[in-house]
């Protein structure tokens, strides 16, 4: 692999498996990588590829504290651009605005189009994009008032997946409810609900489906497209096993009109819903990388490198070609998964179904066209560093074993 004198990077969220992939992507081109966390050891630290680690106060507890830091750490390395990979360091940094293009993320005022969801609704409306019938509530009662409208299931989804309160970051989840008792639960239970509108919106069957794109300017420069084969937990989480796949061209489309609709300069994850019949719906846009950010590497897409060569003014041609079939298997992920089922007597009722879930994840380990995510023959230590930490969160352990 080459090696590039560009300047060097300060990754964020070194927690994350997509910091990592980030790490290893830029490192192995001679990029310098520091790693950030609010751990004072991470996953993407590990790495052979993270020359120097720094420890910053947690953004969701102290986020004017973080800026700070970010900041300080930013003026003594004035070369260094800011890599963040969670939607909390993203909205916070831009928010703040004096990192100005050293922050490799997209501006705020594209940002805040598509990751308001209520904000994305209308964008999709104006473009002809389909999405699920919705109602926007700003109480208990007007939520309860549009569920008696669209029915059940009904689909509670905040307006925004984070938020600033109070000078904390707000956290929300999206929730299903079957039945007017259950909604009411959920509701209640909803302390964001005070802050931020909620979306009701009625149930779409059927499976998920998305599309990970790069573009500049509003201009896409590449897409890839992967199938999530397993997740954590069993009935729908992040993805533990996925292969790529061809890029549904109707998707493509859409999501290229979205984002060019509001000039967007960085990488995409646009989720669909793919009813029964065929039709997608939007669901959302996160504007960061996404947690099997590694399979489009390995696939041949190399976001990470790409969105770097943008952020230091280099033009880098359209890459839509990538090897279809490719596989990731994050396999201490798929363990908690198949834990997960083997205890479920709904998921796994008898010794029959559970032999089947245990035969799988072994055949998984085994098969040759798939890649471990975190475990690199050439970068080995990740995979030894969340090992432990596994381990140690083991609930028979004690809490001080836990690195």
């Amino acid at each position: 692999m080459s090696s590039c004198r560009g300047p060097g990077v300060l990754i964020l969220d070194g927690a994350q498996r997509s910091a990592l992939a980030t790490a290893r992507s830029l490192g192995r081109r001679g990029i310098p990588v520091r790693v950030g966390d609010a751990r004072a050891r991470s996953l993407a630290g590990s790495s052979r590829y993270c020359r120097q680690e720094v420890t910053y106060p947690d953004p969701g507890q102290r986020p004017a504290d973080f800026v700070d830091f970010v900041l300080n750490e930013a003026d003594s390395s004035p070369s260094e651009l800011i890599v963040p990979i969670t939607d909390v360091t993203t909205m916070l940094l831009l928010t703040d605005g004096r990192l100005g293009s050293r922050l490799v993320a997209p501006s705020l005022s594209s940002y805040e189009a598509l990751s308001d969801k209520q904000r994305l609704l209308q964008l999709a409306a104006s473009l002809g994009i389909p999405t699920p019938q919705t109602v926007v509530a700003n109480s208990v009662a007007s939520a309860v008032a549009a569920m008696e409208v669209l029915g059940f299931p009904a689909v509670i989804k905040p307006a925004r997946s984070r938020y600033l309160c109070a000078g904390q970051v707000g956290s929300t989840s999206v929730s299903i409810a079957h039945d007017m008792t259950s909604a009411h639960r959920i509701l209640t239970g909803s302390e964001w609900l005070k802050d931020i509108p909620a979306l009701v919106q009625r149930y779409v069957p059927g499976s998920g489906a998305g599309v990970f794109g790069l573009a500049r300017s509003g201009r896409p420069i590449a897409w890839f497209s992967h199938q999530r084969l397993r997740e954590k937990p069993p009935h729908g989480g992040v993805s533990v096993l996925s292969e790529s796949t061809p890029a549904n061209d109707k998707l493509v489309e859409m999501s290229a009109q979205l984002l060019g609709a509001v000039d967007w300069t960085g990488v995409a994850m646009v989720e669909y819903r793919i009813s029964p019949d065929g039709e997608p719906f939007l669901m959302e846009v996160n504007g960061r990388f996404w947690g099997s950010l590694q399979l489009s590497v390995d696939a041949g897409i190399d976001f990470p490198w790409l969105l770097y060569q943008m952020a230091i003014g280099e033009q880098i041609p359209e890459t839509h070609e990538y090897r279809l079939g490719a596989r990731l298997h994050w396999v201490l992920g798929d363990l908690d998964n198949l834990l997960i089922q083997i205890r479920d007597p709904t998921l796994c009722p008898n010794w029959k179904l559970r032999y089947r879930a245990i035969a799988a994840f072994v055949n998984e380990c085994l098969n040759p066209r798939s890649r471990s995510e975190v475990f690199r023959v050439n970068d080995p230590l990740p995979a030894l560093y969340e090992f432990l930490n596994w381990v140690a969160m083991l609930p028979v352990l004690p809490s001080r074993w836990r690195l």
